[in-house]
Parts: C-alpha cells; sequence; structure tokens
C-alpha cells in the first residue's frame, strides 16, 4: 500500500521547512554579532572611512584611485546588503514563496542595478 500525500501537505511541509531555515539563520546572526560585534563595527568603520577616502581621492585627481580589490570588496558588500534588503522586504511580504530561483535571480538583477546606482551617485565609482 503506497502512502500519497496531497499537493497542500507537501506546500505547508515546504513553509515549514523555510520558516525552520530562516529562523535557525536570525538566531545565529544574533549569536554572531552577540560575539563579535566591536570586530564587525571595526570592520564597517574601516570600509566606510575607505570609501570616504576614495571620494576625496577621485574628486581631486581623477587618476588616483584604491586598489580594484579594495573596489570590488566595497561592491560585493553593497551588493550582499541590497540583496539582503530586498530579500527581507519580500519574505514579509510574500512569506516562503520568495525561497525561489526565479525570485533569487530577480533580486540578484535589481541588486546589481541598484548598487551600480547607488555607488555612482556617492561618487564612490567614476564608470
Amino acid at each position: 500500500m503506497s502512502v500519497t500525500t496531497a499537493p497542500n501537505e507537501v506546500n505547508k511541509l515546504m513553509d515549514s521547512i523555510l520558516n525552520s531555515f530562516v529562523l535557525g539563520l536570525w538566531d545565529s546572526i544574533k549569536i554572531i554579532w552577540l560575539s563579535f560585534w566591536p570586530y564587525i563595527i571595526i570592520f564597517i568603520l574601516f570600509i566606510l572611512a575607505g570609501i570616504i577616502w576614495q571620494i576625496i581621492k577621485l574628486r581631486t585627481d581623477k587618476r588616483k584611485k584604491l586598489s580594484a580589490a579594495f573596489n570590488s570588496l566595497v561592491g560585493s558588500l553593497t551588493y550582499f546588503l541590497f540583496f539582503g534588503l530586498l530579500f527581507i522586504i519580500f519574505y514579509f511580504i510574500f512569506g516562503s514563496r520568495v525561497v525561489d530561483k526565479i525570485w533569487f535571480a530577480i533580486f540578484g538583477t535589481a541588486s546589481f542595478f541598484i548598487t551600480k546606482r547607488f555607488l555612482r551617485w556617492i561618487g564612490f565609482w567614476y564608470y
């Protein structure tokens, strides 16, 4: 005798798994923050100081700029920030339905363009 499940039960199970994963991820973020908050703040301040320094250097002379590695670091952290914000906003609006390849592609594409516009707007990227 085979056991079959209704699609509704499978959807409930998937929602439960995704909610458990998100709650576990949130608990991990809290634990990491409580353990390493001074280092995280120092890292953020270091990055912000580098961004300000890059903007000042680019305004005085277009040929003086920071390394490509630092620019990549700032770009990827900004991309990650916007991707995370989009994911969180849409997760609270639509729930676990946004955990999908199509949604991640949409978030990734939107984050890419938002990052480009934002970094050009503040003067960090000149190209």
